[in-house]
């Protein structure tokens, strides 16, 4: 049932075949481990399940979302890195999973929570209410302080999943000082696609020549071509100083053919 609701969804998303099958048949080869963790009681499963609470104005889009007598599970599947050095899931994601169960309480007060990873395996990530309702006040109430005081201070963790990234000014200031680490930028002097829909792209930065490679999961905005301009989000340097850049499948990547135009200043 859950590939099945996979390979639905995307198709439904227009995701190419080749990475579709590849993604389907790694979670099929997991299925085994996530039945062992899921329950019994399970009727019915859906893909891609957009879920949102209006008085907040919190959202998100549950990848598996499993439910059954008085029961339900959401299952995230992941590409790329979960954890840290120690193996304690990365704070995005616990993050993240919080605000899904948050989000259907309605539907089972404390719902399981699971993170497929096709690299790693299946594991849960235990979750309490007080952590979800905690993760919710935290965000409702960054986002207040940062609407009555809507000071840009760009940093690693304030910046890493703002939408506003590829046009704010000051951000892109703190890349090239360094301290955000997260980043890169430059203008595309050759791509060369490779299998699943990776790419390994050159640009020209400010400083050097970098090479970046995108794996197939990351998001990409605008057109891929030699002479646009390019910034690159949630990507890390393999080695420092080697200029050498991985985007795995939460990197986003935006190219423009003119220059940007920056906000913020």
């Amino acid at each position: 049932m859950i590939v099945d609701q996979f390979r639905v969804s995307a198709e439904a998303e227009g995701l190419p075949l080749g990475r579709t099958r590849i993604l389907a048949a790694s979670l099929e080869t997991r299925l085994q481990d996530l039945r062992s963790v899921l329950d019994v009681r399970i009727t019915g499963a859906s893909a891609e399940e957009e879920v949102a609470d209006d008085e907040t104005r919190i959202r998100g889009k549950i990848d598996i979302f499993c439910t059954g007598p008085d029961y339900a599970a959401v299952i995230d599947i992941k590409t790329g890195r979960t954890t840290d050095d120690e193996g304690e899931f990365l704070k995005e994601i616990t993050t993240q999973l919080a605000v899904y169960c948050w989000l259907i309480r309605a539907i089972s007060p404390l719902p399981k929570a699971v993170i497929v990873s096709i690299g790693k395996g299946v594991r849960e990530l235990p979750m309490t209410s007080d952590f979800a309702d905690s993760t919710i006040s935290q965000l409702i109430e960054a986002r207040s302080q940062a609407m009555l005081n809507p000071v840009t201070k760009p940093a690693d963790d304030a910046c890493r999943f703002c939408a506003l990234r590829p046009v704010c000014g000051p951000h892109w200031a703190e890349v090239s000082a360094g301290k955000i680490t997260d980043a890169v930028e430059g203008v595309v002097t050759r791509v060369e696609p490779g299998a699943g829909g990776q790419f390994m792209i050159q640009l020209e930065s400010k400083a050097a020549t970098l090479v970046l490679r995108i794996l197939e999961n990351a998001t990409i905005d605008g057109s891929l071509t030699v002479g646009a301009n390019l910034r690159a989000v949630r990507v890390r340097q393999k080695e420092p100083d080697s200029g050498r850049w991985i985007g795995r499948d939460s990197a986003a990547i935006y190219c423009v053919e003119g220059a940007f135009e920056n906000a913020f200043s």
